[in-house]
């Protein structure tokens, strides 16, 4: 997962010149951490290596153009400033999560143990192990990322 993250940030490195903000909530801190040492370039901000907040998560997701995120908080964040948000859903319902945000891509696989609202996948290690997210590819995530990218920005009022 960790380095699918990275290519998606790569990608847009190279094609958009975007400057990429690694984030990670305390427990997450390892895996945004394998996100950064995969990137061929370093982000521009790691916040996997720093003490982080929610209102540190608000103050740098505010300034950006593009939130891409599992189902978490920082989705809501970027909805409430109006920032793009591309959203992997994997074991959550994206049905009972939805927001009817219209500035955001929702990005799918439908597989048959999904959503199972589990999170930590149960099932051994092998082909069906996370597949729900296995299945998201990284040509998925850009597609989105993308698209959104190309959309004129709105009025940017209280940014």
């Amino acid at each position: 997962e960790a380095e699918r993250f990275a290519a998606v940030a790569d990608a847009l490195i190279e094609r958009h010149g975007a400057a990429v903000v690694v984030n990670a909530a305390p427990n997450e801190r390892a895996v945004a951490r394998r996100v950064a040492e995969a990137m061929r370039r370093p982000p521009a901000v790691n916040l996997a290596e720093r003490d982080n907040t929610i209102s540190l998560l608000k103050s740098m997701v505010r300034r950006c153009r593009l939130l891409i995120t599992n189902d978490t908080g920082a989705r809501h964040v970027a909805a409430a400033f109006g920032v793009a948000v591309v959203t992997l859903f994997g074991s959550t319902d994206p049905v009972w999560a939805r927001i009817d945000y219209p500035r955001e891509r929702v990005v799918r696989v439908p597989v048959p143990c999904a959503p199972c609202q589990r999170k930590l996948c149960d099932r051994p290690p092998g082909p069906t192990y996370h597949q729900c997210m296995a299945a998201i590819s990284v040509e998925m995530v850009l597609d989105a990322a993308e698209a959104l990218l190309a959309e004129p920005l709105p009025a940017e009022a209280g940014r």
